[in-house]
């Protein structure tokens, strides 16, 4: 189902805030989720501080979705 999405969301943590954007690149390698970003953005320092974050991705033309 990953692979057929065009959609997929990252939910961080920013401090005690929920941080919600959406991503680009995405691919499954050795069954492990991957996902990349320049370590200029936001999003990393979120990351590197709060690894506790969550994916959201819906195939195109579906109303089925997944969360991990």
């Amino acid at each position: 189902m990953l692979k057929e999405c065009g959609h997929y969301y990252l939910a961080t943590v920013n401090g005690n805030l929920p941080c919600v954007r959406p991503v680009t690149f995405i691919d499954v390698y050795n069954g492990e989720v991957y996902s990349m970003t320049r370590k200029s953005k936001d999003v990393y320092e979120h990351v590197k501080k709060n690894p506790n974050i969550q994916i959201v991705f819906y195939p195109k033309d579906s109303r089925n979705w997944a969360r991990i």
